[in-house]
Formats: C-alpha cells, structure tokens, sequence
C-alpha cells in the first residue's frame, strides 16, 4: 500500500497550486465571505422588531446569595428597548440553604398555572458571579421571555455588580469578573426529563449537515472534474509514467481538503468580523450578537465540547471526506469526456443526497430524545457519519466512546476503499467510452483481481 502512494506529494502540491489559481475557486470563496461578513447585521436587522414583543415576565423573585443587595440594584436598571424595565424585583422568601441542600433545586420553587413571574438565584465565587433563572412552561412565560431576560442579564450584571459594591463611575472599569446565567425549566413530575436545550442543539446539527453537503458536493465534483478534464487532455496519460495511480487519487483528495480549510478558515474569520461590525453599528462598539444566535451559540448547546471530543470531531470529518473524496476519484475516473461528467457523477451524487436526506430525518424527526437506534446506525455508518457525529459529539448527544467507534469504522473503510480503488483505477484511467456503471466497475475489480492471482502463479 505505501509503495502505491509513492509521488501522492507531487500530485498534492500540484492540485493545490491549480486549485488555488482557479478562477472558480476564488469567486465562490469570496462570495461564501462575503455572505458571512453581512450575517450578523441582516439577521439584526430583521430582528430589530423583537423590542416590540410583549414580555410575559412581570415579577423577578430574587434569592441573593452575593451580598450586594441584588433585589434593589437589578430594579434600578433601564433597558436600552424599555422590554424590561417595568419588572418588579421582590425578595424571595425562600430559605436559601433549602436550593443549597436540595438534589433538584427546580423542585424548591413554586410556580401557579398562568402567572408571570420568574426566579432568579445570584451567587457569586472568587472568579464569577452565577445567575440562575427558574421558569415553569405551565404560566404564561415562555423560553424566548427567559433568554430575552439572560441577555439583558448578560449585557447589565457589571452595573448591578458595581452598584452593589458602591463603586464610583471612574471605578466601575475594574470588575473583570464573569457572569453565568443558565436558564432552568420546571418539569412536571410526571413526565420524563426533557432536555430543555433540545432545539438549539438540534439547530447546530442541522446547521453542520447543511455545510458539510455543501462541502462534500462542492470538494468531490472538484475532484471528480479535475480527473475529467486530465484524462482528456491526456495529462492522466504522463502522469501515470511516473506515479502510481492510487498517488493520483489520494494527492487531490488531500488537495482539495485543504482548499476547503482554507475556505472555511476564510467564513469563520468573515463571520468575527462581522461580529465586530454588528456591535458597531447597533451597540455602541461592543461585539453584540442577536438573540436568534444566542440561542444557537448559548454554552448550554455546546457540553460535549471539550479538547478530545473537537480533536475526534475533526478526525471523523477528514475521515468522512476521505471515503467521499475516494468515491468521487472512481466517479471520475469512470468518465472519458467532459460532456458526460453529469452522468459520471451521478451516482456519487445521489449516494450524497440519501445519506443526507437519511440523517435530516433523524434530525427533523427529534430521534435523539427517545435514544433512537435509527440515530446510531447513522452515527457510525461511514457514509453518515460525517454528516451528524461531529455536531452531535460537540452537542453533548454522542459519547466519546461512539466517537471512536466511529472513527475507527472510517479509518477501516478508507483502508478497504484504497484498496479497492488501487486495483481498479488504472484500468478506468485509460478506459475511453461510455461512462461506467457501478455494475461494470465491480467487474473491473474481479479481472483484476483474477489477473494478479494468476501472475502470482
């Protein structure tokens, strides 16, 4: 195998270098910029409207546990939209060392059917203050009433803070402390625990697989055409003198992944500018994101992200992108002329949109919440995988150990898929005609296959 990948460098640096001259390449990158450094001010701007939603919250019950006389402080702020400023911050008579000593604090808290109000619980550490909101779907306050009040928490707790320690106004600079502020919402006892983050998690999912279908579509109609286009110009030809073929194949696979890191590089960048330009214009300089985002990016959302679990996540998508990449090398290689590539590459294509289609189920249809075996199967299938296991390890919905499991099925199919293609791709390189069906493909694989036993004999 390794004699086989023998001047795969070659092939690299040379499809990188083409790759990044194209024109194609450097329009659709500048235009995928260019969308990401407008997001976050359109998504403002046609969110601007929300200062005008009616807020159900009338009353904060505020159990302070900080010491800076939290109930008084919090009433004395003004909203910038004026949503919150006709709340009503009241002590709570709650003893604080029952939410110290209960296993679930939610159950300390007493809510009645079609009221509007809210618990707030304050804490503080040496290193950052802790807001805890408490909420019951049963009243008339509802999850965007709460994540509306967390970001007017986020963006005021250093005033109250400041106020509650009687700092001046040239002082108020000093407080580097953080906040956390999680919402909490009541569950009905009889009913199973739900996970109140379920939609913002499930968004992400959706998110990632929108992206990866387009990368997967995008990356392997690259690779495909570009074999295309070198076997009728006969360069394919003057390659395969010097360099093996499966070194051919796997270059620009290699190649074309780190194109689209590039690429993706270039977005995350557009999107923190665009960050930068969203505060600018509608909060004073400060980085202000929309509530629309908050949702998706809330820390809640992310609890499977730690170091190992993002280091797995990246392994499985260039291993997904492998197997893809691999399958879009046979795909163009089954094609002698570049007028039939549509029909060469449909194939790669539809498996694409199934696999995807395959996983938008599980992910419209909620399959995470009852544990669906469904959700598993794709979770470790090599040409699923890619599409979901990465967002839903972030998300906290798939373990490490499934991770690697699926890692180490991806790592196996790319092992067999190299295998398979070095035994076959000489033979479709130099094959001119009709483009191939999957059917003659595989026959192709069994003469050689048959042909090496005999010259063995």
């Amino acid at each position: 195998m390794i004699n086989k990948l023998k001047g795969s460098r070659k092939i690299f640096k040379f499809t990188l270098t083409q790759g990044l001259k194209t024109k194609s390449m450097k329009i659709t990158t500048a235009i995928l910029c260019l969308i990401f450094l407008v997001s976050v001010p359109v998504i403002s701007i046609f969110s601007k409207d929300d200062s005008g939603e009616k807020i159900h919250i009338k009353k904060v019950y505020v159990i302070d546990m900080t010491g800076l006389n939290m109930t008084d402080n919090l009433s004395k702020i003004k909203d910038k939209s004026g949503k919150f400023d006709n709340i009503e911050y009241l002590e709570s008579k709650i003893n604080t060392e029952d939410i110290q000593k209960a296993k679930d604090p939610e159950k300390v808290f007493k809510f009645e059917k079609k009221s509007e109000y809210i618990y707030l619980v304050a804490a503080k550490s040496d290193k950052e203050f802790n807001f805890q909101i408490f909420y019951d779907k049963k009243t008339k306050v509802d999850k965007n009433d709460v994540q509306g009040y967390q970001g007017f928490l986020d963006e005021n707790f250093k005033s109250v803070i400041a106020d509650g320690m009687k700092l001046s106004a040239d002082k108020r600079d000093v407080i580097s402390a953080d906040a956390k502020i999680h919402i909490n919402e009541k569950k009905d006892a009889k009913t199973t625990k739900k996970d109140v983050n379920a939609e913002g998690k499930y968004n992400i999912i959706y998110f990632s697989l929108m992206i990866f279908l387009f990368i997967l579509a995008y990356g392997g109609e690259r690779i495909a055409s570009g074999i295309i286009v070198e076997k009728s110009s006969k360069i394919m030809d003057m390659l395969l003198v010097s360099v093996e073929p499966m070194a051919i194949v796997t270059g620009k696979v290699v190649a074309n992944l780190l194109i689209l890191f590039i690429q993706v590089l270039g977005m995350a960048l557009s999107f923190g500018v665009s960050l930068v330009i969203n505060g600018l214009i509608f909060n004073d300089g400060n980085i202000y994101m929309p509530k629309l985002l908050k949702s998706v990016f809330d820390a809640e959302n992310f609890k499977g992200a730690n170091a190992l679990n993002i280091v797995v996540s990246l392994l499985i998508f260039v291993a997904g992108f492998f197997v893809y990449g691999l399958i879009a090398g046979v795909a163009g290689a089954s094609v002698s002329k570049i007028e039939d590539m549509a029909e060469g590459v449909k194939v790669y294509s539809v498996l694409l949109v199934i696999c995807a289609y395959f996983v938008m189920y599980i992910v419209i249809g909620r399959n995470y919440v009852s544990g669906n075996v469904v959700a598993m199967v794709a979770e470790i299938l090599p040409i699923t995988a890619l599409f979901i296991t990465p967002a839903a390890m972030i998300t906290g919905y798939v373990s490490l150990s499934t991770g690697l499991i699926s890692l180490g099925i991806l790592v196996v199919s790319i092992y067999i898929l190299m295998n398979f293609v070095a035994n076959i791709y000489e033979s479709m390189v130099y094959y001119n005609g009709k483009p191939l069906k999957i059917k003659e493909i595989i026959n192709i694989s069994k003469m050689k296959k048959s042909n090496k036993k005999r010259g063995e004999k």
